[in-house]
């Protein structure tokens, strides 16, 4: 599930906007997914927000650990330097996992990798599910997902660009079956503290993502 503009700043700065969110299996462990700025031509990652991944452990709706990514100033070539950063649920500080470029795959030798930077927009949908989806808000029917191929997605974004951060966290690192795992944007603002942007969402159980234990 994704909420496009779905606050107030998502609308006057698109950095913020996250379009979606994605969990899969990666090659040594479980791959995240965070896209914002959608139908941008890209325009970086905003140097005083906070972008975060955060995974409930423990099946109560509350996250137990955040994956946490800040940006520099974006540089002569439109490069930004990151800092990703580990926040357990009783931590005020976050521990440093890894430092890395806009554009370079960054990796701490066998746990942690992440990559940040533009990417081509991967979303794909059908027709009959768009007009399905409408019925179902309208309130007229429910949405008959037995009757999609998925052969028939295609992807209506093509040859536009979001801004992209991926995190691969190898098995050893999530011990449990499973996560429940969303992702946030949130911005220090005039009035007061930073402030969240309403999250997109998605749950996996051990078939998506950790090898069997």
């Amino acid at each position: 599930m994704s909420q496009q503009l779905d606050w107030e700043l998502a609308w006057h700065d698109p950095r913020l906007d996250i379009c979606d969110v994605y969990l899969f299996r990666g090659t040594v462990g479980t791959v995240l997914v965070m896209d914002v700025d959608p139908l941008s031509g890209y325009h970086g990652f905003h140097p005083q927000g906070l972008y975060e991944f955060k995974l409930d452990l423990d099946d109560d709706g509350v996250e137990d650990v955040t994956f946490s990514f800040t940006f520099d100033e974006a540089d002569a070539e439109r490069r930004q330097r990151w800092v990703l950063r580990r926040f357990d649920r009783a931590e005020a500080r976050g521990a440093v996992l890894l430092t890395g470029v806009t554009g370079e795959v960054c990796a701490d030798g066998g746990t942690v990798r992440a990559l940040a930077g533009p990417a081509a927009d991967p979303s794909s949908m059908m027709d009959a599910r768009i007009a399905a989806a409408r019925t179902t808000i309208s309130g007229l029917g429910r949405v008959a997902v037995e009757d999609f191929v998925l052969d028939d997605a295609a992807g209506l974004f093509g040859g536009t660009d979001v801004g992209a951060i991926v995190i691969e966290l190898a098995d050893e690192i999530l011990a449990t079956r499973t996560v429940g795992f969303w992702g946030a944007t949130l911005i220090d603002t005039d009035s007061g503290p930073f402030v969240m942007s309403m999250s997109a969402a998605l749950q996996r159980g051990s078939e998506c993502g950790l090898g069997a234990r």
